[in-house]
């Protein structure tokens, strides 16, 4: 359901997080894979436009631009709007664009953290496809696709901790689940963090998992760099992402 998207600089990732001085509350979602908890905040915007890429023995891909648009509804509420333009080259085919697979979700947020509790949410993702050109050039998957994961976030001293869980479900398919466990820092307006994100069949077998790193720079009150550099460490090797990163920009306007 999810792009397998992560790092070849994790150590230096995990590194940052062991020197970091200050604790902080980091969040997980853009640049990682692994969702959290947080929501924008009542009648606030969140809009990230990145650009992505990703490199296997198969070939690579890019979305140029991936436009992801959040809006907050109450505290605890988050909608979101996903698409991306793709550019797709594999061995022995011309290299094709056009739109991705679209993904529309709400987030809810039923728990807050203290200092005996987690917090927790729950995010249903509706992935869909764009045009049925876009199947036929390996741009998109066949959809819809569904997916219901579980957040779940804690503060343990300075690091932040982040857990997801979820199912999903394809036509034609048996579906599958997706998971990860990501870790977060935050040093004034540095945020540094590392993960690892898998996904596994329906059985949980047949795993494809990677480790990413990256980092998000609060330029100002509007403006975030987000970055993140991975690497497939389990799977098929044909069907594995050999690297993978995001580059992008955060406005909360």
């Amino acid at each position: 359901m999810k792009s397998l998207t992560a790092p070849s600089g994790w150590r230096a990732g995990l590194l940052c997080l062991a020197l970091a001085p200050l604790p902080a509350v980091a969040e997980g979602g853009p640049p990682l894979l692994t969702d959290d908890p947080g929501t924008p905040g009542n009648a606030k915007w969140e809009i990230n436009v990145a650009a992505t890429a990703e490199r296997g023995r198969a070939g690579w891909s890019l979305g140029l631009p991936l436009v992801d648009v959040n809006y907050g509804l109450g505290e605890r509420v988050q909608f979101k709007a996903e698409l991306p333009w793709m550019v797709r080259s594999a061995a022995g085919r011309p290299t094709a664009t056009g739109l991705g697979n679209g993904l529309l979700g709400a987030k809810l947020r039923f728990l807050d953290e203290s200092r005996k509790w987690p917090a927790v949410s729950v995010y249903p993702q509706l992935g869909l496809n764009t045009f049925a050109a876009g199947i036929h050039r390996g741009l998109a998957e066949p959809g819809p696709e569904l997916l219901l994961p579980l957040q779940v976030q804690k503060s343990l001293g300075p690091v932040s901790v982040n857990l997801e869980l979820g199912r999903f479900f394809a036509r034609g398919t048996s579906g599958g689940w997706i998971y990860g466990l990501a870790l977060g820092h935050e040093i004034q307006r540095l945020e540094v963090m590392a993960e690892v994100h898998g996904e596994a069949d329906s059985g949980f077998r047949n795993h494809e998992v990677v480790l990413n790193a990256g980092c998000r720079w609060r330029l100002d009150r509007e403006r975030t760099l987000l970055f993140s550099l991975g690497r497939g460490v389990a799977g098929r090797a044909g069907e594995r992402p050999d690297v993978t990163a995001y580059l992008g920009l955060r406005i909360e306007p």
